[in-house]
């Protein structure tokens, strides 16, 4: 618990930081709804986008509920992936592209997510600086302990808000 107190100080320092030092920060929160090929979960989630290159972001997550049957998981800062994402030029609706990649390891067991997908935005629907959008992507899951390792695939819709 110490652990997720101290991330979560560090993640709003750095906020903070990013705001102080006009770092091209972008914040997104959103949910929705993950189908896999063994269940269904819904997910709440919140990232941010840092500017790398005109319309180049790196996405990082900060955190992740995930609701799935039968048990809920909490991640805050670990294990929650980067994505590449290129916003396409566009009017009131600004189309984007993503790849991402996830790679947790520790206790004998590796996991690794490799994802591709797309959303739009809304820029002019809401005024003010939030935009709201939707996305849906594809990953691939690949799963190893203790030399034997297992796959699967996941598709994914959500849709939040980008501040």
């Amino acid at each position: 618990m110490k652990k997720h107190l101290l991330l979560l100080v560090l993640i709003l320092s750095l906020a903070g930081l990013g705001t102080a030092a006009k770092l091209p920060l972008r914040y997104e929160a959103g949910g929705g709804l993950a189908i896999s090929e063994g269940s269904n979960s819904f997910y709440l989630e919140g990232s941010v986008l840092i500017k790398v290159y005109q319309r180049f972001f790196v996405r990082a997550g900060l955190f992740n509920l995930n609701l799935a049957s039968g048990s809920n998981t909490v991640s805050l800062g670990t294990g929650l992936g980067l994505d590449l994402v290129y916003f396409f030029s566009g009017g009131s609706f600004q189309p984007y592209g993503l790849g991402g990649f996830t790679l947790v390891s520790g206790g004998g067991v590796s996991t690794v997510n490799l994802k591709v997908g797309g959303g739009l935005e809304f820029s002019r629907l809401l005024k003010g600086k939030m935009k709201p959008f939707v996305e849906g992507s594809f990953s691939l899951f690949s799963i190893s302990s203790g030399g034997s390792s297992s796959s699967s695939n996941q598709f994914t819709i959500g849709a939040g808000v980008r501040f």
